[in-house]
């Protein structure tokens, strides 16, 4: 991309570290609906969510 000018733009960005005892899910691209998200550990289960897309 350049900009008006004629000249090329160059963007630079930093980002934080994202820690290890975090686990991200993002819904964006999941289709409407009701889901399950079940959390294992060691083929054990922990933790049963359900949450509605909309």
């Amino acid at each position: 991309m350049k900009a008006r000018s004629g000249k090329p733009l160059h963007y630079k960005g930093d980002t934080d570290h994202l820690p290890d005892t975090r686990i991200y899910l993002n819904i964006k691209y999941l289709d409407k609906g009701r889901y399950e998200l079940n959390i294992m550990h060691k083929n054990k289960l922990i933790k049963k969510i359900h949450f509605n897309k909309k």
